[in-house]
């Protein structure tokens, strides 16, 4: 890199070997000195196997396992760790999820060069691209209050809060909370606040990993001259009505949790949403299988 910032980057795969080959070729055609930690997440495949062949002859990628499957915070802290005692040089660290690329040449170098300008700026991340399409709509949002972490836990209302951006000289503005499926954290911030809190299995890790770092005196950045595209998977008919519950039943456990370490109240109302919203879905599945 021409600065002096060094970064690696950790991947969590969890049964979706190809997207993680593809994410991990194009970061390694795109930028030109960074290091990749793939991650298996005790997948239930064979992509710990498949990802150590497909990259073993790569200099500066690392294909390591997890033996069980704690979730996304405590996949990434894995990384994480094997990435700081690897390569104790390093000075930023990064997410990046493998249905997510970068095409732009050392944008990597590029946001990490920007964010250095700003010394209470622990996490920054490029402009989301959504199949295509600018995304700043999803690309950061507020730290919820109380209410709000309640109200969104109803299927009904799930807009998020999002002040205007004050963009600075440098084309780059302060936010809450950046999107957490690709994002960049400087080391030093990370260790502060002992890794991402590993109490979640899934969801939520944006918000409370904001909390944190604002608790530690650190803010969030986007930068709005940068990009990384994020083909997550459309929105279809669920296969079965466990598959259509399990992510709102997820994000309700998280926000529980949330609700009471980070902001010291119980969450009873989100067991109600839990048994309201189960019933909204349970019937458009029904409704689904019907038309079919």
């Amino acid at each position: 890199m021409s600065s002096n910032n060094k970064l690696a980057i950790i991947v969590l795969n969890y049964n979706k070997y190809e997207d993680t080959v593809q994410c991990v070729r194009q970061l390694l055609i795109s930028q030109k000195t960074v290091y990749v930690v793939v991650v298996d997440n005790a997948s239930t495949n064979d992509s710990y196997n498949i990802l150590r062949s497909e990259f073993h002859d790569a200099e500066n990628v690392s294909v390591i396992r997890n033996d069980t499957n704690a979730g996304y915070a405590a996949g990434n802290n894995f990384g994480f760790r094997y990435a700081i005692e690897k390569y104790p040089e390093i000075n930023y660290v990064g997410i990046m999820n493998p249905d997510t690329l970068v095409t732009e040449e050392n944008v990597f170098e590029k946001v990490m060069d920007k964010a250095s300008l700003f010394e209470d700026v622990a996490v920054i991340s490029p402009v989301l691209i959504s199949h295509g399409v600018y995304d700043i709509n999803h690309s950061y949002w507020d730290i919820p209050t109380y209410k709000e972490m309640i109200k969104r836990g109803f299927i009904k209302y799930r807009t998020r809060k999002m002040s205007p951006l004050i963009v600075l000289p440098e084309k780059c503005a302060y936010v809450d909370v950046v999107h957490g499926s690709l994002l960049l954290i400087k080391v030093e911030a990370l260790l502060k606040i002992d890794y991402l809190d590993e109490g979640t299995f899934l969801y939520g890790e944006e918000n409370i990993l904001a909390l944190r770092l604002k608790q530690a005196g650190y803010r969030e950045m986007i930068d709005l001259e940068h990009f990384f595209q994020h083909n997550h998977a459309k929105k279809g008919k669920a296969p079965s009505l466990k598959a259509k519950l399990y992510v709102p039943n997820e994000a309700l456990k998280s926000r529980e949790y949330t609700c009471h370490k980070y902001y010291n109240k119980k969450g009873y109302l989100l067991k109600v949403f839990k048994v309201l919203n189960n019933i909204i879905l349970t019937v458009s599945y029904l409704k689904e299988r019907a038309r079919q």
